[in-house]
Formats: C-alpha cells, sequence, structure tokens
C-alpha cells in the first residue's frame, strides 16, 4: 500500500547522531542524505510501503532505525532498535537498504564513520471518500444495487433509517458486524480511552448474513430482517421489530410499515483498535508466534495464602488473554452468568524478555511452569503482590466456531482448595 495512504513523520534532523571514530571527536561535517533533507524526505516518501495487513489490522506506530554511514558513504549495520511490529521494522529497514551513498561525514577534511539512529512513523490511512459522507454512502448505495453476493469481513454501520425515513445514526453506538461464513458477530464500542479500548462482542446471527432479498430470516431471537444489495464493499439489511411467533397473526402491509434499514460498509472509517482486535481474534487458534508468549491463554485463578499454604482459587470469571506482538486483549466469557455476549479490552504491552511483560505500563514477571503453562506475578494498584496462573488455550466453543477455529477448550479445573473452602 504505497505513500498515497501512507502519512510518514520523520524527525530527520540529528537525532542521535553520534561520530565514530577512533579519536571520538565531532565531526566537522556531519554526514548527509545526497541533496539533503528535502531530498531524503522525497526518497522515503516514494519507497515506504504500509503492509497492507498492518493497515487490515490497525498496526502503526514509530520505528527507530540505526545505521552507520561508512567513509565511502554506504550504510552498514542496520537495525531496528525500537519498533512496534516487526512488519514495520521489515519496511524501515527494506527502504534504508535502498538509500544511494550518503556524502560521508568529515573530520579534518577526512571521510569519517557517523553512526545516526532514524525515527519512521506509519500512520494508519483512510479513505480519501471518507470526507463526505452523505456522497459516500450515496455511491455505496449506487454501487451496491442490485449486488447479491455474501458479505465477508469487517463492517461499520454508516446510516440507520427508522421506519419514517428518518436518518437516526447520529443516536447509535460506533457497531460493527464481522462476517464470517459461519455466522455474524455484533460489535459495538463500550468505551476507548487513550490506551484502553473496550468493546461487546454479541454471537448475533447463527447463520452467515447472506443475499435474500425480499424473504425475511432471522438474526437473534425475536427480530424477522432481511438483506438485499449486498457485496464486499458492504450490504443493506432491513429489521423489524416484530416477535417471530406473532409474525404470522401481523399483516404485511402492517409489518412493511415498521420496517427499519441499516446501511453497512467494509471501506468508511473503520476503527484501526476494532481491526486490530479482529485479527487478535480470528488468528488465535492456541500456538504461539514469534515471542514465547503470544498466543491466547486462559486464566486458571489466582494463588492465594490460607494458613501458610499457596492455594490456586479458581476465578470467579472466566478470562482469556490474548498477546501480539505489541498488544494484548483481555476477553471476558460472561456465559457463566447467563450472558451470550463476550467483553474485551485491548491494550498496550511490551516484553523486555521471555519472562517479562509490561501490561499498559505495567511491569510483570513470568514464570513458566512449562511451554503450556505459566505464573504472572505483578503489584496491583494496591502495591500488593499477585499471582496469576494461566494455560494455553482458546475461545469458547461457540466463537471458536464462528472464527472457524477448531481447538480443544479448557476442561474443568483441577483446583486443589479444600472442599470447605469452596
Amino acid at each position: 500500500m504505497k505513500k498515497s495512504i501512507l502519512c510518514v513523520l520523520l524527525a530527520l534532523l540529528q537525532l542521535c547522531a553520534v561520530a565514530q571514530n577512533h579519536d571520538s571527536e565531532q565531526p566537522d561535517k556531519i554526514a548527509e542524505f545526497p541533496g539533503g533533507t528535502n531530498a531524503m524526505l522525497t526518497f522515503l516518501s516514494s519507497n515506504l510501503t504500509l503492509p497492507d495487513d498492518c493497515q487490515r489490522e490497525g498496526v502503526c506506530g514509530r520505528v527507530m532505525i540505526s545505521f552507520t554511514v561508512e567513509r565511502d558513504g554506504s550504510l552498514s549495520n542496520i537495525t531496528p532498535i525500537q519498533s512496534p511490529d516487526e512488519r514495520l521494522s521489515d519496511e524501515a529497514i527494506r527502504v534504508v537498504k535502498l538509500m544511494p551513498k550518503w556524502n560521508p561525514a568529515l573530520l579534518k577534511e577526512k571521510p569519517v564513520r557517523m553512526n545516526f539512529t532514524l525515527p519512521i512513523s506509519f500512520v494508519l490511512s483512510e479513505p480519501a471518500t471518507t470526507s463526505d459522507r452523505e456522497s459516500f454512502i450515496k455511491d455505496l448505495r449506487k454501487e451496491l444495487a442490485g449486488k447479491t453476493e455474501t458479505p465477508r469481513g469487517l463492517y461499520k454501520m454508516i446510516q440507520q433509517t427508522n421506519a419514517s425515513g428518518t436518518d437516526v445514526t447520529a443516536l447509535m453506538k460506533e457497531l460493527y458486524k464481522i462476517c464470517k461464513p459461519s455466522g455474524s458477530i455484533h460489535v459495538a464500542i463500550s468505551k476507548a480511552l487513550e490506551n484502553d479500548f473496550h468493546i461487546m462482542l454479541v454471537q448475533t446471527d447463527a447463520q452467515p448474513i447472506a443475499y435474500t432479498g425480499n424473504s425475511p430470516v432471522v438474526e437473534g431471537d425475536t427480530l424477522a430482517c432481511r438483506v438485499y444489495d449486498c457485496s464486499s464493499k458492504g450490504f443493506i439489511l432491513d429489521w423489524f421489530p416484530v416477535q417471530l411467533k406473532n409474525m404470522k397473526d401481523v399483516p404485511l402491509d402492517q409489518i412493511e410499515a415498521l420496517r427499519q434499514s441499516e446501511l453497512w460498509s467494509s471501506e468508511y472509517e473503520i476503527n484501526p483498535k476494532v481491526r486490530k482486535i479482529v485479527s487478535l481474534l480470528e488468528k488465535q487458534d492456541g500456538t504461539s508466534g514469534t515471542k514465547k508468549l503470544t498466543g491466547c491463554w486462559y486464566q486458571l485463578g489466582a494463588y492465594v495464602d490460607i494458613e501458610g499454604t499457596e492455594v490456586l482459587m479458581e476465578a470467579p470469571q472466566k478470562m482469556y488473554k490474548i498477546y501480539d506482538t505489541d498488544a494484548y486483549l483481555s476477553y471476558f466469557d460472561l456465559s457463566s452468568a447467563g450472558d451470550t455476549r463476550a467483553y474485551c479490552i485491548l491494550r498496550p504491552c511490551v516484553y523486555p524478555s521471555n519472562d517479562t511483560v509490561i501490561e499498559n505500563g505495567v511491569p510483570g514477571s513470568i514464570k513458566w511452569m512449562d511451554d503450556n503453562t505459566f505464573k504472572y506475578i505483578y503489584k496491583d494498584k494496591n502495591g500488593e503482590a499477585v499471582t496469576e496462573l494461566y494455560k494455553r488455550s482458546c475461545y469458547p466453543k461457540d466463537f471458536q466456531q464462528l472464527f472457524g477455529i477448531d481447538v480443544p477448550t479448557i476442561g474443568k479445573i483441577q483446583n486443589p482448595i479444600p472442599r470447605h473452602f469452596r
């Protein structure tokens, strides 16, 4: 995905630039890209590419690249020293390697080696057509007219009209649907903060969303719906606030008078954090990735001290943690409370080592019991040490089915707590 949808922010001046020679003297003239800073900006803008999967997943951030400008102007020791994602690192390295020879640093009119640290920030783009919502909606409806495809992927609701035809979108939460071959999941943003990003997942349809024309279909337990004019770019969904058991007793013209309509788009201002959450949910199959902690883990419980004995107390609520290279998702299964929804919180994390993780700015240590089990030790807001036990796993079976995953879930916890304490 080329520069037209990539914003590159560069702190180009001599940040962290250090002369390196045997006398450790600063050069009289620093190394420079041929043509200067503006020429470097033009070069980077023409060559940098934001990977498509990073755009889809909402992966962005700043990559710090270190390199040495040799005496002949060539670049060596090109290394990422800080990056939110390896794919961004690879792209930054690729482009730096394409650079022509620099004008070397000079000390007493002689070329010397010089180290540089170059920050490159990748920022997610938005479709150019989204600047005018009404125009976008008009073009999308025209594009969808008569299409009978089956929606697949992530869609955002961009317009809702009530039975009188009034646009009531402004009254709604930010809503999304994840359309899979086995069904669909309704996503509602609950809260969006600088670091914490909260959403609610609702399994709304056990059947995949597909073209139905004038035929009503079911979404949930009580709504009669129909889907028409649909493609990979979007779809139109009509729904009728009538309980299915009563539909046969209601004249069709009365049902039609209750019709409300929704327009869903796969291209209009998709929140990058929602894309990130979807990518985490889709790819978790219980296996690890580039970091040992990467993957999906089930919280077995937390340890407490009972009469001098460390005892594992089963967690009151089913909770999963899904770790990625720069973020983790806390996934709360609410089924134990009779709720079919799942509550998710996305937060940043970094890995100083395989035995250390910093979750949302809070450092914690990892004690590995084996490759599939670990203890997580951290301090709560009161400064008290907390130890939790996690085992590699996946999601509840109903969400596994929707995401096309088939991995055994955690069975009954073998809790060592004496019966009279349970």
